[in-house]
């Protein structure tokens, strides 16, 4: 498997919907990523989805939630066990709409949520951000942070 080739990579995974249930069964679970940040990506919100994150590294009834707002229009439910803070999902919210129905079904699974940002799981918020949101942020001549050597690196690639 490639990532043996290197073995301090990766450091940060992101899978969409189901992808990492076919990296495990693909022998992707006997790698050592205990030190990488792993996430879980879905846009599409239904209760499925949610179910879906919380088997991602057995999520379940540990995790908890916090909102990250991109803009007005866009925002991510990041759901996430304080006792592993590399691991988490991220569930895509189209607006206040998108909110208010992920507050529904996260009712449903009895998730403990909106955490205010000081007490929240989420640790690796600029990765995150970039993870939920690479084409806004990449495209944001204002973005600040720690991940501005890497932006500016991905903008001038895509100037080449």
């Amino acid at each position: 498997m490639l990532f043996r080739q290197f073995p301090g990579l990766p450091t940060a995974i992101t899978f969409i919907k189901w992808s990492w249930h076919f990296w495990m069964g693909a022998g992707g679970g006997e790698l050592d990523l205990k030190n990488s940040v792993q996430v879980n990506f879905d846009r599409a919100l239904r209760e499925e989805s949610i179910a879906l994150h919380l088997r991602f590294h057995q999520l379940g009834t540990a995790a908890e939630y916090s909102l990250i707002g991109y803009d007005e229009m866009q925002a991510v439910a990041c759901l996430a066990d304080p006792k592993r803070p590399g691991i988490c999902a991220l569930q895509y919210l189209a607006g206040a709409v998108g909110c208010s129905v992920f507050r529904g079904i996260a009712s449903a699974f009895n998730l403990r949520g909106e955490l205010a940002p000081a007490k929240s799981p989420i640790l690796h918020l600029p990765l995150l951000r970039l993870m939920a949101f690479p084409a806004f942020v990449m495209a944001d001549p204002d973005a600040r942070g720690p991940l501005m050597p890497i932006l500016k690196l991905l903008r001038s690639a895509q100037q080449k």
